[in-house]
């Protein structure tokens, strides 16, 4: 919800079906790990974009490509906004698939002008990108006139020496960094 008196909280919530979910209880637990909690992968980002501090006061948006799917989070002065999801048609990394995501962006900016938020968005943010890809980011900077970059892990997040040397952009892993956060 969007609270106009300060009052209050937003919430996220989410509901499954017990039974949808006994078949991952029951392989954990024949491997003798016992499940305290699910999460939702949302919840996951939303819950490490909170140790940005650069983003707690920033109109943006999170766009994360796996295979060909694409997730696309807006956040309006650093709180989340709304989310989705788009199958690409296109091979990655063809110009098509470029106007493909361009237009995602673009229908968010447009969406958060509809929504009258106080702030413009200020940029975009990769994770997911292909090394044949990286010039994606200037692509949507140009297209749309607005700043595009990869998604910058800063210091919320620390890693070993000898993964971060191996190359491994933190960014392409905010699901699964996010769920480690418990509180």
């Amino acid at each position: 919800g969007h609270n106009t008196d300060g009052k209050g909280c937003t919430i996220l919530c989410s509901a499954i079906e017990k039974n949808m979910i006994d078949s991952y209880i029951s392989i954990f637990k024949e491997s003798g790990i016992e499940i305290n909690s699910i999460d939702i992968g949302l919840n996951c980002v939303i819950k490490l974009l909170k140790y940005f501090k650069n983003l707690s006061k920033q109109t943006y948006i999170l766009l994360g490509l796996d295979a060909n799917n694409m997730v696309s989070l807006l956040f309006a002065d650093g709180k989340y906004h709304i989310s989705n999801r788009n199958r690409l048609l296109s091979e990655r990394g063809t110009s098509e698939s470029i106007s493909e995501i361009v237009r995602v962006v673009s229908s968010l900016i447009q969406f958060n002008k509809s929504q009258k938020n106080e702030s413009d968005i200020s940029c975009t943010y990769f994770c997911g990108l292909r090394e044949n890809e990286k010039w994606l980011n200037h692509q949507v900077s140009n297209s749309l006139n607005i700043q595009s970059t990869p998604f910058p892990m800063g210091q919320a997040v620390s890693v070993k020496r000898k993964i971060a040397q191996k190359g491994i952009l933190q960014g392409n892993y905010l699901y699964a960094i996010g769920n480690l956060i418990t509180k």
